[in-house]
């Protein structure tokens, strides 16, 4: 193996192992432990991996928490790549599935969804096996809107070791740990509500 393959091996493990500590704290407060999560999780990831394949995105049409935690950690097992739009709305949906085309949906309602879009629902099922990640780290697994202030919603994407190594930054710099509560006051459709109410609390054991 090259040194580059080695490093990516490496820095595979380490984020891996990240979001599979403290597996018995919740992640939402109130809500199921990290480990009810990742088992969710991977069932959703063989849900949406049986209606369609690995390169197929997928729309996040809700800004529930926890829903958007499972459809993360489920791209990250090797699940479809993300579309997010700006906010929850059938406009948004809509002009997200201009930019990246997509045919599926987790959350949302037959209001939200375009026609032709069908809603998979992130159930309570779970699936046995460990948690690990099945995605390139410098492949995009998530394509972000902005909100269209400048004229008119832009995309741009992220890769599983720009959006993980961004959290652990934080989490760091922040001094951030399993004893620590965040409050969440951005939807986490929005780059910085996804950093902070999902992706931070899920590398750094801290609770939203």
């Amino acid at each position: 193996m090259s040194r580059s393959g080695r490093a990516d091996a490496d820095d595979s493990r380490l984020f891996g192992a990240l979001l599979r500590a403290h597996q018995g704290r919740p992640l939402f407060l109130g809500g199921p432990s990290r480990r009810e999560i990742l088992a969710r999780a991977l069932a959703l990831r063989d849900r949406l991996l049986r209606g369609g394949g690995a390169d197929e995105p997928v729309c996040l049409a809700t800004d529930d928490r926890e829903t958007v935690a499972l459809a993360l950690l489920a791209s990250l097992a090797g699940g479809p790549p993300l579309v997010i739009p700006h906010d929850a709305s059938r406009e948004a949906v809509d002009a997200a599935r201009n930019t990246v085309p997509f045919a599926r949906a987790v959350g949302g309602s037959g209001a939200v969804l375009p026609s032709g879009v069908r809603r998979v629902r992130a159930a309570a099922g779970v699936a046995s096996g460990p948690f690990r990640l099945g995605r390139s780290l410098d492949r995009t697994f998530v394509h972000l809107h902005t909100g269209g202030s400048t004229g008119r919603p832009q995309a741009w994407a992220k890769t599983p070791r720009n959006l993980l190594a961004e959290a652990a930054l934080h989490a760091e710099r922040h001094g951030l740990g399993p004893a620590d509560r965040i409050v969440a006051t951005v939807t986490p459709l929005h780059i910085y509500g996804l950093l902070f109410s999902v992706v931070v609390p899920l590398v750094s054991g801290a609770a939203v």
